[in-house]
């Protein structure tokens, strides 16, 4: 199953107009782009290789592989050895730009034509690089616009095994590329909503909160029951502790720690 950019634009740049970021999941976008804003060259080198952007590359390696240099663009395995996960049988090569330029070739990236860029082809064609699975079970992909309100759950646990009650707790490669665009202006690619609102995640300033690890800790202090694992997941459990700590406290209980609910967790004491 495969689509057409011109298939797929308007419903690609409307998802992008309304995406928001949950202000629980913005500091982890902005630590994550500043590291990758903070590697650019890597991928400014391969964009001058392939004509893909380094904003486009980035976010996928990312995605892939936590932006591990070691391992392959295509899908995070070794490139220095043949690799074992779809696509499977590439490499070895002798670097990781070669890697990711074989990587970005499988899917025609390097064909779409330097001038052409925009956001909402960047993000067609990280979908199609992901593939187009998630559109045969009728829900947004998880790899494109996980963590933000687009996304509702969903997700390919392995290659081509889909589980709907499934929930991915990656960063969505979206939100991702409108935080560095912040960040780092120079990565920017334009896009063909040309105005866009102000809480849109391309506009909102860097975020003052803490990582979710320290909200789990902060939870767990005040007496989260049962206690949450502090692994940095804002997943389901630390939603229900969030909007219990609220519903005490007669805060809006959305379970979304802003800064009014932050700051409420730091007034009170630890139980």
């Amino acid at each position: 199953m495969t689509y057409s950019f011109a298939e797929l634009k308007d419903d690609i740049g409307q998802k992008w107009a309304a995406m928001r970021i949950g202000p629980q999941f913005l500091p982890a976008f902005d630590r994550t782009a500043a590291k990758l804003a903070a590697d650019k060259d890597r991928y400014l080198s391969l964009e001058k290789r392939s004509s893909v952007p380094a904003l486009v590359t980035m976010v996928i390696a990312e995605r892939e592989s936590g932006a591990d240099p070691r391992m392959s663009l295509a899908q995070g395995d070794r490139w220095d050895r043949v690799s074992v996960h779809v696509p499977k049988g590439r490499g070895p090569f002798k670097s990781w730009e070669d890697a990711a330029a074989d990587a970005l070739a499988i899917d025609g990236l390097d064909k779409a034509g330097r001038g052409n860029w925009t956001v909402e082809l960047a993000l067609y064609y990280q979908e199609k690089f992901n593939g187009f699975g998630y559109r045969r079970y009728g829900v947004p992909s998880a790899y494109i616009w996980a963590a933000t309100n687009i996304y509702q759950g969903g997700k390919f646990v392995a290659d081509g095994k889909f589980v709907r009650s499934a929930w991915d707790t990656q960063l969505g490669v979206a939100a991702l590329m409108a935080r560095i665009m912040k960040a780092d202006p120079s990565l920017a690619l334009p896009s063909i909503a040309h105005s866009l609102p102000n809480d849109h995640p391309i506009h909102l300033a860097r975020s003052e909160l803490p990582e979710t690890s320290a909200i789990q800790k902060r939870l767990n202090e005040l007496g989260a029951k049962p206690p949450l694992a502090v692994d940095g997941i804002y997943g389901p459990k630390t939603k229900q502790a969030a909007r219990e700590f609220q519903t005490r406290h007669s805060l809006q209980d959305d379970g979304i720690v802003g800064p009014a609910t932050w700051a409420a967790m730091n007034l009170r004491e630890a139980a």
